[in-house]
């Protein structure tokens, strides 16, 4: 069964390929907070900004407040708190407590994960060359190699 876009002449495989499709047809756009790239598909501006800014962008809205206690008094003040989510107790002397975010901050997104990149490639580039390439030998090439991928 094929599933066809009303606006082009195009058929999909899946409903669910079809709907991501005219998602592009609503006019929503993502733009880039670096380079002012814009994209039609929010998943298109992430693989842009792990690949052109090699960064990778933390969702602000999943932060939370954190704090580690031991202290009884600081406990039940917390715990006490319109912004308090819950609690974690490790033992007798130490909780985690979580508290909701007064304020969240939209304004640009956290860029993390630029280690997370070079240390992943680090490692993909070390399996290679020192297990792969010492067993095969000259039976081995790269043939292609992207931002997170040997082939």
């Amino acid at each position: 069964m094929s599933f066809k876009c009303v606006s082009f002449d195009k058929t999909y495989a899946s409903k669910s390929s079809l709907t991501r499709h005219q998602k592009t047809h609503d006019g929503a756009v993502f733009k880039c907070e670096v380079c002012s790239k814009i994209y039609q598909r929010r998943d298109y501006l992430v693989k842009h900004v792990q690949i052109v800014h090699r960064k990778t962008m933390e969702s602000m809205r999943k932060r939370m407040k954190m704090e580690l206690l031991s202290c009884e008094r600081r406990f039940m003040k917390l715990v006490n708190c319109p912004t308090f989510k819950y609690c974690t107790t490790y033992n007798e002397n130490l909780a985690a407590v979580s508290l909701h975010n007064k304020i969240i901050d939209f304004c640009k997104p956290i860029n993390i994960g630029f280690a997370v990149f070079d240390i992943s490639k680090t490692l993909m580039y070390d399996y290679h060359y020192n297990v792969m390439k010492r067993h095969y030998r000259e039976n081995i090439q790269l043939l292609y190699t992207d931002t997170n991928s040997l082939v």
